[in-house]
């Protein structure tokens, strides 16, 4: 969907939600939504309605998400450009799996995660920072040679080490992290005083796998929200979840999860180099674009939006 947003700039117009709804529909197979549910999924990918100067209603991109975005793609150019020679692995939590251009799949890394919920609930939620950190560990151990790691930023990826208190945090706790970190304080002040000098003071974060790779020898690059596009194994996993379905007869788990193997096992080397090339042209194009960002804004026509979708 960014994509289809982004390519009204590249053309020099300025879409409508109602626009970006009807070049969802030709490019998407299969997809219908309202008007209401197309700004729906726009504030889920991390845009947000705003009131211009002149009164209208806008739509603009998240300044963190933009920055993310940025930041990771001059990070692998910078390593293109360097001629880094460390093989880039990325992950993917569907199947618990890695892979990159110059292996393919990490055969050691293959963890099929069951979900036990309905089909109806995501398994995300399911998924636990123990569970995965227990697979990563095991990755980081299958990995012959220093790499570069990409993954996302799901809530079991991101167990800070460092993690600044908040106002869920007693007051004794927050004046006990201020110390620690050489920050004076006064018995007199209050909580809310407190707090104010953590946000202040707040260090960048810091995740417990992203050090447990370092510590390996490896670097962990986060993906900006909301880009999976950026990350290869999508593709790899699009060819796997095609070759399961034209071959799914029964619908029963088990048989599913031996066809997912198999479906693993035919996924080349070749196709792997393939997607990740596609993934990186991807990355050029967007760096190349991101002067746009400066005026990303979409204009938001008055009989397509309403004023509950405006956030001041």
């Amino acid at each position: 969907m960014k994509q289809i947003v982004s390519s009204f700039y590249c053309n020099g117009e300025y879409p409508s939600t109602a626009k970006i709804l009807s070049r969802a529909v030709e490019r998407i197979d299969g997809f219908q939504c309202s008007i209401s549910s197309m700004r729906k999924i726009l504030i889920e990918l991390g845009y947000k309605y705003t009131q211009a100067p002149d009164g209208r209603k806008q739509l603009m991109e998240r300044t963190d998400i933009v920055c993310a975005r940025l930041q990771f793609l001059r990070k692998l150019k910078t390593l293109r450009d360097s001629e880094d020679t460390r093989p880039r692995i990325y992950l993917d939590d569907l199947v618990c799996h890695a892979g990159c251009a110059k292996y393919g799949f990490i055969p050691e890394a293959r963890w099929v995660f069951r979900a036990v919920k309905s089909q109806n609930e995501d398994y995300h939620s399911e998924m636990n920072a123990k569970g995965f950190t227990h697979w990563f560990t095991k990755l980081l151990q299958s990995l012959e040679e220093p790499s570069v790691i990409t993954m996302d930023n799901a809530p079991y990826h991101s167990q800070q080490i460092n993690r600044a208190p908040t106002s869920a945090n007693k007051k004794s706790e927050i004046q006990e992290w201020l110390r620690e970190h050489g920050i004076e304080l006064s018995d007199s002040e209050l909580k809310p005083d407190l707090l104010q000098k953590v946000q202040r003071n707040r260090p960048e974060k810091i995740y417990e796998l992203d050090q447990l790779a370092l510590e390996s020898g490896h670097e962990v690059i986060r993906l900006p929200p909301y880009h999976c596009q950026y990350n290869p194994i999508e593709l790899v996993w699009a060819q796997a979840k095609n070759e399961v379905a034209s071959k799914n007869t029964t619908f029963k788990i088990a048989d599913v999860e031996v066809l997912l193997h198999e479906a693993i096992s035919i996924v080349s080397q070749k196709n792997w180099e393939d997607c990740v090339k596609h993934a990186e042209k991807l990355q050029e194009e967007d760096l190349k674009k991101s002067h746009l960002a400066e005026e990303f804004v979409i204009h938001v026509d008055d009989d397509d939006s309403d004023d509950s979708d405006v956030e001041f």
